[in-house]
């Protein structure tokens, strides 16, 4: 081949490499760097996934960790079993009714008005009600305080008694970022299914008979409720929990550091001894003592201070140092019995830690619900409360869901 053959060669394939760079500048694409951008691509992918296996990894493994210790009722009832939990199917996804016909407000413009006029009549040809306002996230949660050491098997051993002493409903409102508390007082007079059949009882009885499904199933069937989830707690184990979180803080009087210090068997320089009254911080066995006092005011007054108990506790939480709260929530979930997963309770979490949380509190019967103690004709010479029944169940649909009955 000769040079001039040489040169027009060249000159062609310069011609051909050339329309190629012009082909590939109008697709917007480089020759050179096309494998380049799908390397970084596919790294980018791979770290990606690799950082999501990571994460999942160690949240599984936290959550593992979290939840190891606690006991969980996997024999309670799932929550849409509402026969078995005593639950009327009126009360559930029904919220209350208002009156909004009111004359229209002459400052809003007219064909707004018109509009609001169609809407509605849709809505009432279609619902037969356009006046019904969503109810707030609810749960009901129970908290039963069991007198004696054998809470998990539910069985008495020894002669002690498992009767729930203590029984305070908590009503946490996720709209209203709100927590109710309702004790119920446990010599309360009711209907209680037992297993050889329906008679009148101590309320605390539903717990030693049929444990915490006959024991919520009663709630919800006195005060027509909707309660799904419980957590209890023995005695024995309460102390260790308020010891753990660095004691509470409550204000007693004279009376009540009295009653501690006499409940303890303390003297002067002993570890449970308390020398003062007012604000004071309370070791487990002095939150015991002051929550199981009844000398001073009877079980009226009893359950207002276990109240005050379980508020302190919220805020002696809360005031802690956030990175204890992991060890925390662990150490009290080996504690209690419950029927929450900890898919359930790390949902409820965030909204009972709220900076803003308002907790309001109550008891049946009590200043709204009038009761008359004492030892019946029918009450096989038990000591107990008798009040309206009716009453109290209206009382608590207006007092959890804003519901007015008739």
């Amino acid at each position: 081949m000769n040079e001039q053959d040489k040169t027009l060669t060249a000159s062609e394939a310069e011609t051909v490499e050339n329309k190629t760079d012009v082909k590939n500048e109008i697709n917007n694409e480089s020759p050179q760097k096309r494998p380049v951008v799908w390397l970084v691509l596919f790294n980018t992918v791979v770290s990606l996934i690799l950082i999501i296996c990571i994460f999942i990894t160690g949240v599984l493994g936290f959550s593992a960790y979290l939840f190891q210790d606690m006991h969980y009722d996997t024999d309670f009832p799932n929550t849409d079993n509402h026969e078995a939990l005593g639950i009327d199917p009126d009360i559930l996804g029904k919220p209350p009714i208002i009156d909004t016909d009111k004359e229209p407000d002459s400052s809003t413009d007219k064909n707004a008005d018109k509009n609001t006029d169609k809407n509605n009549d849709k809505n009432t040809d279609k619902n037969n009600d356009k006046n019904v306002i969503i109810r707030d996230k609810i749960t009901n949660i129970v908290l039963f305080g069991i007198d004696n050491k054998y809470l998990v098997d539910n069985t008495a051993q020894n002669g002690d008694s498992n009767r729930s002493d203590a029984i305070i409903i908590v009503s946490i409102n996720e709209t209203k970022k709100t927590v109710k508390l309702t004790s119920v007082l446990r010599d309360s007079w009711v209907p209680i299914d037992f297993p050889d059949g329906k008679r009148y009882d101590k309320i605390n009885g539903a717990y030693k008979a049929g444990g915490p499904t006959l024991a919520v199933r009663t709630l919800n069937q006195i005060f027509g409720l909707d309660i799904t989830e419980y957590a209890a707690i023995g005695i024995d184990r309460f102390d260790e929990l308020v010891d753990y979180i660095g004691g509470i803080d409550v204000t007693i009087t004279q009376e009540e550091m009295t009653f501690i210090n006499l409940f303890t068997y303390s003297k002067e320089g002993d570890e449970n001894y308390l020398s003062s009254y007012g604000k004071v911080r309370l070791n487990g066995t002095q939150a015991i003592a002051f929550s199981r006092n009844r000398d001073l005011g009877s079980d009226t007054e009893r359950v207002k201070r276990q109240q005050l108990v379980v508020q302190a506790i919220f805020q002696k939480i809360k005031s802690n140092p956030i990175g204890e709260l992991p060890q925390t929530i662990r150490t009290m979930l080996g504690m209690i019995k419950t029927s929450l997963s900890y898919d359930e309770i790390a949902e409820l979490l965030p909204i009972t830690l709220e900076n803003d949380l308002k907790i309001e509190k109550t008891s049946l019967p009590g200043d709204n619900i009038p009761a008359h103690g004492d030892i019946f004709d029918d009450t096989d010479e038990l000591w107990v409360w008798k009040y309206d029944l009716e009453e109290a169940k209206k009382f608590m649909r207006k007092w959890v869901y804003g519901i007015e009955s008739n």
